[in-house]
């Protein structure tokens, strides 16, 4: 082998390492990219399920003497504690009639009109979706309107 073949062959093999490792990177992104949208179409298929199960749930719904309501009971709410639901907020508004803006806490409930269930923010993009429900408050036997709202982060 003469050395202008092997400086020719060298070439060529740095030129086809370049072009594996460049096509290499490429599928590398496009698997990344891949696996973030299927991690957030999870997140929101998991965010559509607590909105469509968490209003009637037997954590929140407002049931008297076994007979269950299609209302949330406000007093429930104050101490529900809910765990390991990734990077989102849950919150029931009240939306009618509108009170001041108060988050709810034993000490000023029922003047208070934002039930905060859980949270736990990130600082990414976020989505929220939402529902209309219904509000009762025990103590005062009056039913509200409200709106459930789950805002997922990432």
């Amino acid at each position: 082998m003469k050395k202008g073949q092997f400086h020719e062959s060298m070439i060529v093999i740095l030129i086809f390492t370049v072009i594996f490792g460049i096509a290499l990177f490429g599928i590398y992104r496009y698997n990344i990219s891949s696996v973030n949208d299927i991690q957030k179409n999870l997140e929101e298929s998991n965010s559509l399920s607590l909105l469509s199960g968490l209003p009637n749930s037997p954590y929140l719904q407002y049931s008297e003497l076994d007979d269950e309501k299609e209302m949330v009971d406000t007093l429930k709410i104050l101490n529900l504690e809910l765990y390991n639901l990734s990077f989102r907020t849950i919150e029931i508004r009240q939306v009618y009639p509108k009170t001041t803006n108060v988050a709810c806490n034993k000490e000023n409930y029922p003047d208070c009109d934002t039930y905060i269930i859980y949270s736990k923010k990130t600082s990414q993009d976020k989505r929220i979706i939402s529902i209309p429900v219904s509000l009762y408050f025990p103590l005062t036997k009056e039913t509200k309107i409200g709106n459930l709202v789950i805002t997922t982060y990432g």
